[in-house]
C-alpha cells in the first residue's frame, strides 16, 4: 500500500511539473508574440511619422514655391505696364532679372521634392488661364529649359537631369543609390 501511494505521489507531481512546463512553455510563446508584434507596431507607427513628416515637409515647400510663383506674377504685371521714363526702364529691367532668379529658386525647391522620392501631379495654370496638371518632374524639366533659355546658357552648361528616387545620384565624387543621406563628409 505504501508502494502505491508512493508511485501514486510520483504520479501526481510528474503530471504537476509536466503541467507546469507546459504553461510555462505557452507564456513564454505568448510574452515572445506579444513582443514581436509590439516591435511591428513600433514600426509602423515610426514609418507611417516618417511620412507624415516628409508629407508636411513636401506641403510646406509646395506652398513655398506657390508663393513664389504669386511674387513672379505680381512682378510680371508691374513689368508689362508701359514705361514711364528711362528709370522706370532701367527698373522694369531689374524686375525681369528678379523674375529669373525667382524661378531658378522655385525650380531649386521642386527638385528637392523630385529627390526626396516623390513625385506627385501638380496643376498648373497657363499663360491663357487654362489648368493642366502634370506631373512635377515633367514641370521642372520644361521650366528648367525655359529658365536655361531666358538666361542664354547653352545645353552644355545647364543642369543635369533629376534623378528619380531609385536612380543614383552623384553626391561629390560618389555615387549613392536607393535611399543613400549625403552626411556632409569628405574622405
Amino acid at each position: 500500500m505504501v508502494q502505491v501511494l508512493a508511485y501514486l505521489f510520483f504520479f501526481i507531481i510528474g503530471v504537476l511539473v509536466g503541467a507546469g512546463a507546459f504553461i510555462s512553455y505557452g507564456l513564454h510563446e505568448v510574452h515572445k508574440m506579444k513582443k514581436a508584434k509590439q516591435t511591428l507596431l513600433d514600426e509602423v507607427k515610426k514609418k507611417a511619422t516618417e511620412l507624415e513628416q516628409k508629407t508636411n515637409s513636401i506641403k510646406e515647400r509646395l506652398v513655398k514655391a506657390s508663393q513664389i510663383s504669386q511674387t513672379q506674377t505680381d512682378l510680371r504685371n508691374q513689368a508689362e505696364m508701359p514705361s514711364k521714363n528711362g528709370l522706370h526702364s532701367k527698373y522694369k529691367n531689374g524686375l525681369v532679372a528678379e523674375i529669373s532668379e525667382l524661378e531658378q529658386e522655385k525650380i531649386n525647391i521642386l527638385k528637392t521634392i523630385i529627390v526626396d522620392g516623390f513625385n506627385p501631379i501638380i496643376t498648373v495654370i497657363q499663360d491663357g488661364g487654362t489648368k493642366e496638371e502634370v506631373p512635377l518632374s515633367d514641370y521642372i524639366a520644361s521650366e528648367q529649359q525655359v529658365v536655361d533659355v531666358a538666361s542664354g546658357k547653352t545645353p552644355e552648361e545647364t543642369t543635369p537631369a533629376i534623378p528619380g528616387p531609385n536612380e543614383p545620384r552623384k553626391i561629390g565624387k560618389f555615387f549613392v543609390y536607393r535611399g543613400g543621406k549625403d552626411d556632409g563628409t569628405t574622405h
